[in-house]
């Protein structure tokens, strides 16, 4: 009988039995950390829609029978793109992550069943993380249209007027992008599909994971914890990440129902740096719905998630400085992950010279007591991540400054004022 997941396969992961996500656009993945064109095709290569699909069709379609069978002959499936890129570096990914939390006897069981009946499993998924569409308040440096209605907004404005001056490397993307945006259905969390479906995971339901757009903005989320509550569906994990911006008074009377609640700020850096990287977020609101949340505890449990940009590598140091000063008592873990993408934005663009002053400021930090010891570690990782240098880097460095003087001058910012220590790379020095 196996005991952990390696007894089961070399990468064995909870997901593919216990969990589906979607996207803003209702199309359906294995997990939110697989990317987004890799959605769960039928066997025709049209995509399953959780607002059109019944929900056990797509659980066991063969596209995710096929992954299960993959996974249990220990191939890596090419959904599982981000973590094996991680672990290839010998980074901790979120397939460790999500083994140590939900990995147990019935995950063992539907591993056994599905070995023995080709990839099929008779229990619906017990997780769920729905993006429930694009609304959202902030325009992110990274993000992109088919995530956040305030870029969609901006680009379109920019596709549509013949003198502005994008980019000529993301002329192509970005209309691709807004035209994709234009044609999807972002209301589908209203649909009868989609609500049938919810309504048919609920009676096993262990965890429901909301992202964006921003949930808090989104009402369909709210209208699901008032339906689990009337049925008496409150024993499960509730989680969600914010932006922090907003944080309705609804959303703080309804969340102690559940026993238990995970939110997850997402920030990207101390004060003002924030600001510019999550444009426009006001630091005064973060701050203070941070501080909101963490005196909610324990009936919420709080943890940031940093985003590790090129940009601000240096604002992690301050930022979990800032944490051990303000939450000393109770310091929260700030979580970082790479950037994905774009690519010009990744921290392997590093000049050598600010490679060496971030790692020497990192150094100083993982010599601070005063910092939780999490947190530390968090920034060993940091650490090796940075050290990784990507051969088109010249080239990547020349697309990010375009990039960034089309942000200032389309919404009167100052990079160099927020990053003074970025100079060089700026400067193409």
């Amino acid at each position: 009988m196996a005991k952990n997941p390696a007894d089961i396969s070399k990468n064995f992961c909870v997901m593919p039995w216990t969990n589906l996500a979607t996207e803003t656009n209702g199309k359906c993945k294995i997990c939110c950390i697989v990317m987004t064109n890799k959605y769960v095709k039928k066997d025709d290569g049209t995509d399953y829609e959780i607002q059109t699909d019944a929900i056990e069709d797509i659980w066991n379609s063969n596209y995710i029978k096929n992954v299960r069978k993959k996974m249990l002959a220990g191939e890596w499936v090419s959904d599982c793109f981000y973590c094996k890129g991680q672990e290839d570096q010998n980074q901790k990914s979120p397939r460790h992550s999500y083994n140590e939390m939900w990995f147990d006897e019935s995950v063992i069981s539907k591993a056994h069943e599905s070995r023995a009946s080709g990839g099929y499993v008779t229990a619906l998924p017990t997780s769920l993380e729905p993006r429930p569409g694009i609304l959202c308040n902030l325009k992110c440096n990274m993000c992109w249209s088919m995530s956040s209605s305030k870029i969609f907004s901006e680009r379109k404005a920019a596709v549509e007027n013949d003198f502005a001056q994008i980019p000529s490397f993301l002329k192509d993307d970005w209309k691709h992008e807004v035209e994709w945006a234009a044609k999807s259905d972002f209301a589908w969390s209203e649909k009868d599909v989609y609500l049938e479906n919810f309504r048919k995971c609920m009676p096993t339901l262990k965890r429901l994971y909301f992202t964006g757009g921003e949930p808090t903005l989104i009402k369909s989320n709210l209208t699901l914890l008032e339906q689990m509550i009337e049925a008496k569906k409150t024993d499960l994990l509730v989680s969600f990440t914010t932006n922090l911006q907003v944080l309705p008074q609804e959303w703080l009377d309804i969340l102690p129902n559940f026993s238990r609640v995970e939110v997850t700020g997402s920030i990207d850096g101390l004060a003002e740096v924030n600001d510019y990287i999550r444009f426009p977020s006001q630091w005064k609101n973060v701050s203070e719905n941070l501080r909101k949340l963490y005196d909610m505890y324990p009936k919420i449990f709080l943890s940031v998630i940093y985003v590790v940009q090129v940009s601000n590598i240096f604002s992690y140091v301050d930022f979990i400085r800032w944490v051990a000063v303000n939450f000393p008592e109770r310091q929260m873990q700030v979580m970082p992950t790479m950037l994905q993408g774009p690519e010009f934005l990744r921290p392997e663009i590093l000049t050598d010279e600010l490679r060496l002053k971030a790692t020497l400021y990192i150094d100083e930090a993982l010599e601070d007591s005063s910092i939780m010891l999490k947190n530390r570690e968090y920034l060993k990782d940091i650490k090796s991540q940075i050290n990784n240098i990507n051969p088109n880097a010249g080239d990547l460095r020349n697309k990010f400054r375009e990039y960034i003087q089309y942000l200032d001058s389309t919404r009167k910012t100052q990079y160099l004022k927020t990053f003074p220590e970025m100079k060089s790379l700026i400067d193409g020095k």
